[in-house]
């Protein structure tokens, strides 16, 4: 599968804010992710105002872009066969605006 210029991320779920909390961790925060897959970047761009966080890595927690347009990469969870039933978003490099937490295993 070519991802030349996208990377694939996991759908992250909002912290729970007290003991109490008992929905925050079961809804899809849509500004984070988690990065799964790593495609090659884009060498050069046509539009100069475009450029790329160059080191990103597997494990890393990203924040998107705030007009970071985030489709799944498959349909559904029953239909999905990339990689088991996980679903991924897939993100334009250029729409990642910074990582957040940097897992050091990887």
């Amino acid at each position: 599968m070519p991802l030349n210029g996208y990377v694939l991320c996991s759908p992250v779920y909002f912290d729970k804010i007290s003991p109490l909390d008992a929905i925050s961790d079961t809804q899809i925060d849509m500004t984070r992710g988690k990065v799964a897959f790593v495609g090659k970047p884009v060498k050069t761009y046509k539009n100069a105002s475009y450029n790329h966080i160059g080191d990103l890595r597997v494990g890393d927690e990203v924040l998107f872009d705030k007009n970071a347009p985030l489709f799944y990469l498959e349909r559904s969870k029953q239909l999905a066969t990339f990689d088991g039933d996980n679903q991924y978003w897939v993100v334009a490099r250029r729409r990642i605006a910074m990582i957040l937490k940097r897992d050091e295993e990887n």
